[in-house]
C-alpha cells in the first residue's frame, strides 16, 4: 500500500527504492523459512525444496506420528534446523532493526502524507 501512497510521484524515488530495497530483504527471509513457489499442483515438492518450515512441520510429524523415542537421526536434523532458524531470526531482526527503521525514519523526515508510522 505504501507503493501505491508513493505512485509516480519522481521526487519520491528514494522513498520508492527504499521499499523496494525493504521488500527483497524481507521476501529473502520468507523465502528462508517457506517455499513461497508452491501451485498446490502436480510436482511441487520435486521442483521446489521445502523450505525451514516446511522440513520443521516434517520432522514434528516424524517424531509425533511415532510410538518410539526419537532417534539420533531425528535429533541431528533438529539440531541442523535449530541452528538454520536461528540465522534465520537473525536475520529478520537485523532487517527490522536496520532497514525498517531506516524506512521509518526516511517517512517521518519527509513528512509524506497517507503513511502511518509508529
Amino acid at each position: 500500500s505504501l507503493k501505491a501512497t508513493l505512485g509516480s510521484d519522481s521526487s519520491l524515488a528514494d522513498v520508492r527504492s527504499r521499499v523496494d530495497s525493504l521488500e527483497k530483504k524481507l521476501v529473502a527471509v520468507e523465502e528462508r523459512l517457506f517455499q513461497v513457489r508452491t501451485t498446490g499442483r502436480g510436482q511441487d515438492q520435486i521442483r521446489h525444496p521445502y523450505r525451514l518450515g516446511e522440513q520443521l512441520i516434517y520432522l514434528g510429524q516424524s517424531i509425533t506420528g511415532s510410538d518410539y523415542a526419537p532417534t539420533s537421526q531425528h535429533r541431528e536434523v533438529q539440531s541442523v534446523l535449530r541452528e538454520q532458524l536461528r540465522e534465520a531470526k537473525v536475520q529478520f531482526d537485523q532487517v527490522m532493526k536496520v532497514d525498517v527503521e531506516a524506512l521509518k525514519q526516511l517517512l517521518r523526515s519527509r513528512s509524506l502524507p497517507n503513511t502511518i508510522i509508529s
